[in-house]
């Protein structure tokens, strides 16, 4: 409201000093920081005046003065005061920054997105690009080899866990009802419902579980490259991985294998079948014999991918054998490339490292993976994918029509008169002719070759 009387400690209307919030449970004894609303700094607290007659005197017995109110007013028309505000430099001097900004850090590229491999083909020695210029991804080894497998088990694992979800977390599941309400309706087809149901079947059976031990074994399968690598010690990864770790190289020491250190965490590619492009886990020296055999480490169970893992290893040996390995630029593509193989691995057997953690007790085993096998599954999915290409489209059927007979001028005469069985039936075609107006030139031609056919036969008589 305009004319209003200003507080005498803040400077705000509305209030006066003994009903000021800035004052409200302040003591005589409290200490007055500077920029408080004190305008009387020579004395250790806020003062609270109240009018006594024609003066004003604060509890402490101090009276207001003409100069403490000029203070105060000098105090309130000032800018506000910051403590931690930089002081004024100097005209003339740049300012110097005593806490620059940490540089920042650097982005890790992108090397895969959700079609493939973001890297260069070898057999190119560059990337491979669309019509746009933008990077055309190289598919992954495990979506190739997933085109020759039976997928009902696992399909049904899903729909189980997926049923489960919606019994116990009904509230996700009414997320569904939302998007199709009507359950006598047609089914969703468009891409954004879709997705989104999508999206509750995936909470739902996360809920449950279904990815609990998927995702512990990732974690279990990271601490064990970063260990193999030298990045990690036992006192780096989290404490219950130690034990699947100390499994991990126990088994191996009792196999009499090792890892080649070079080997780990390596990507290859295979130029057959369009190019593929996966990552294998590692490869072990026997080292009895000095054999080098590719390596797989999981963490799953294994029950229904058993094809579909002696397909991978068996790309991932033929992968290094041809072109060996790529190397990473953490920051600029341009600089990828890629390294010839050093080592001759052996061609028949690889290995899978079992470390089964949703058993629960650490333990690890070690199996033998036949290649050759292998081999023939990476065909059969070689053969599925290009049937799916390839596969025809639908058209429309169109009924059977009799044809007509055509008419005589259409005919070709010349068979029709070799192939006559009497003179009778010479004769009778010698009129049809006539009437159909082939010229006499003509006709005299055919009757002569009617006539020397059923000589031939015998039939002129």
């Amino acid at each position: 409201m305009a004319g209003q009387r200003k507080c005498g400690a803040c400077g705000e209307p509305g209030h006066t000093r003994r009903t000021c919030p800035d004052l409200k449970n302040v003591t005589a004894e409290t200490e007055v920081p500077v920029h408080a609303f004190t305008r009387t700094s020579t004395h250790p607290h806020i003062h609270t005046f109240t009018r006594e007659g024609d003066r004003s005197v604060c509890a402490c017995g101090v009276e207001d003065t003409t100069a403490m109110k000029a203070e105060r007013a000098a105090a309130l028309s000032a800018p506000a005061h910051d403590d931690f505000e930089e002081p004024t430099e100097p005209v003339g001097t740049a300012p110097v920054d005593d806490f620059e900004e940490p540089t920042p850090a650097v982005e890790k590229r992108k090397e895969t997105d959700n079609r493939g491999y973001l890297a260069k083909d070898p057999t190119i020695g560059d990337f491979r690009r669309y019509k746009n210029g933008n990077i055309k991804p190289i598919t992954r080894v495990s979506t190739f080899i997933k085109a020759g497998s039976d997928r009902t088990a696992l399909t049904a694992w899903n729909m189980r866990n997926v049923l489960l979800g919606c019994a116990h977390f009904p509230e996700i599941a009414a997320r569904a009802k939302i998007l199709h309400p009507n359950p006598e309706g047609p089914l969703p087809e468009d891409k954004d419902t879709k997705q989104e149901l999508n999206r509750i079947v995936d909470d739902v059976s996360e809920r449950v579980g279904s990815k609990r031990a998927a995702d512990e074994g990732t974690l279990v399968h990271k601490s064990v490259e970063k260990y193999a690598r030298g990045e990690w010690g036992f006192d780096d990864m989290p404490t219950r991985h130690v034990p699947w770790v100390r499994a991990f190289l126990d088994e191996l020491e009792r196999k009499g294998l090792e890892i080649v250190s070079d080997l780990i965490e390596c990507t290859i590619y295979v130029p057959q079948f369009g190019g593929v492009m996966g990552r294998f886990d590692q490869a072990l020296r026997e080292k009895c014999t000095g054999r080098i055999l590719m390596s797989d480490v999981k963490t799953g169970s294994m029950d229904y991918a058993w094809q579909e893992i002696q397909g991978q290893l068996a790309m991932y040996e033929a992968g290094y054998r041809q072109h060996g390995t790529y190397v990473w630029h953490p920051t600029d593509a341009s600089q990828d490339r890629w390294e010839a193989p050093k080592y001759v691995l052996d061609q028949e057997e690889g290995l899978v490292i079992h470390l089964p953690v949703k058993g629960g007790d650490p333990s690890c085993y070690v199996y033998k993976v036949d290649l050759a096998e292998g081999r023939e599954h990476v065909k059969l999915c070689a053969q599925n994918r290009e049937a799916a290409r390839s596969a025809p489209k639908p058209q429309e059927w169109v009924p059977f029509v009799e044809p007509t007979e055509p008419l005589p001028e259409q005919w070709d005469w010349e068979p029709r008169f070799r192939m006559v069985q009497s003179k009778a039936e010479a004769s009778g075609l010698w009129q049809s002719a006539t009437s159909a107006g082939v010229p006499d030139a003509e006709i005299a031609r055919l009757v002569a070759i009617a006539r020397t056919s059923l000589m031939e036969r015998g039939l002129w008589n």
